[in-house]
């Protein structure tokens, strides 16, 4: 186990034992008092949330730049505690040398996510769900092309204002990556 990877079931671990015993979620819906956690920006937030979110990204390498516009998420809760989420990338990718500029679509995730813990006393919530991301972009193009899935767990505190909210998961390749094949003849003089 990496030390990332070391320092996030740390920071999970340390955000469940901080809570008093579990509560399902659901329970006490009679009181108007609810989980209530600031968006996050990059990692996964921990509660379902009915939502439209689109993300502009850059990055710089010395291969060449990449821009990214997405559809970062279209997403629907129709309880407090499940929702679906829809993902939908578009990059452009410029590389440095002489390579032709491509863009397309990526490959489209769709998430399905559950809160069975969500503590309003304490400002909690616990989360887990299931990514499948469907192999849509172009593999030839280096815009995508995979089938895979990606169990996930996301955990948030609130204080105040303020919120920590983290999340791991895992991604296993479902299919496997296409091989480069070469194709070519060859004609030798008579001889």
């Amino acid at each position: 186990m990496d030390g990332a990877m070391r320092i996030v079931l740390v920071g999970l671990a340390l955000l469940v034992l901080g809570v008093p015993p579990p509560a399902l979620a659901g329970e006490g819906e009679g009181n108007a008092q609810e989980v209530s956690l600031p968006s996050t920006l990059v990692t996964e937030g921990a509660l379902p949330a009915t939502e439209l979110e689109v993300t502009f990204t850059v990055s710089k390498s010395s291969g060449g730049r990449e821009y990214g516009l997405n559809l970062s998420s279209i997403q629907y809760a129709p309880v407090p505690s499940f929702g679906i989420k829809l993902a939908v990338p578009f990059a452009v990718r410029d590389p440095s040398d002489s390579e032709p500029t491509v863009g397309g679509f990526g490959d489209v995730g769709l998430m399905a996510k559950y809160a069975p813990l969500m503590l309003p006393a304490r400002q909690f919530a616990l989360s887990g769900g299931l990514t499948l991301t469907v192999p849509t972009g172009s593999e030839r193009r280096d815009l995508g092309g995979q089938l895979a899935v990606s169990p996930f767990l996301a955990a948030g505190k609130g204080f105040g204002p303020f919120s920590l909210q983290a999340d791991a998961f895992y991604s296993w390749q479902l299919d496997q990556p296409r091989r480069d094949e070469e194709w070519g003849s060859s004609i030798s003089p008579p001889g």
